[in-house]
């Protein structure tokens, strides 16, 4: 999940493969699931940001263009907006 303050969050059933010195401490509820929320320093948001940047999608996230986004870049799971 990416909330409009610049932060990536992933559902903590998933965060469990991921060291926890990713994350912050501080986890969110959001629609009764627990989510963390990845360190900026981190190299999981480090590349999330590259690949924003680099394919110049800033203002497609803003506008919550998903389905731009699988399709042209043909992405697998989900994104979701908060």
């Amino acid at each position: 999940a990416y909330d409009f303050n610049g932060g990536l969050l992933i559902n903590e059933a998933y965060a469990d493969e991921i060291d926890d010195k990713h994350f912050i401490k501080k986890e969110q509820e959001l629609d009764g699931r627990i989510f963390k929320q990845f360190k900026k320093s981190s190299s999981y948001f480090k590349k999330w940001d590259k690949f924003i940047k680099e394919n110049n999608l800033t203002h497609a996230i803003r506008m919550q263009s998903l389905n731009f986004l699988v399709f042209v870049y043909d992405l697998t799971g989900a994104i979701e907006f908060i």
